[in-house]
């Protein structure tokens, strides 16, 4: 498995928000039952931004991003966090000029939890 080192960090640290996956069934007098939707039922995302850098950098984030191709996993570890964790970036990227030299990425990344 490919590990994600970008050559710059994101301009700030990401929002690592976290979605658990819950089961529910629920009964006619109002009363339900939970338990989690199986082995990793916390799923985690991030926003990724790379402010104003070199079109360099930005050519190689997106040419690591485009070999993923959305769906083959990588590790990478979201800063503040102290886990490495596996990735998709199944949302896909944005890459825009704000400059004669630097561009602005954006990415979603969200976890999974292959082999």
């Amino acid at each position: 498995m490919t590990t994600w080192t970008p050559p710059v960090a994101p301009s700030h640290n990401a929002p690592l928000e976290t979605k658990p996956r819950i089961l529910t069934a629920e009964f006619g007098d109002g009363y339900s039952q939970r338990a989690g939707d199986g082995l990793n039922a916390i799923k985690r995302m991030a926003q990724l931004e790379f402010a104003n850098i070199s079109n360099a950098d930005a050519s190689t984030i997106v040419s690591f991003l485009e070999t993923q191709a959305g769906y083959q996993a990588f590790t990478y570890t979201v800063p503040g966090d102290s886990t490495a964790r596996k990735w998709i970036a199944r949302e896909g990227w944005s890459r825009v000029p704000t400059g004669p030299s630097t561009s602005t990425v954006t990415v979603k990344i969200e976890q999974v939890f292959d082999l």
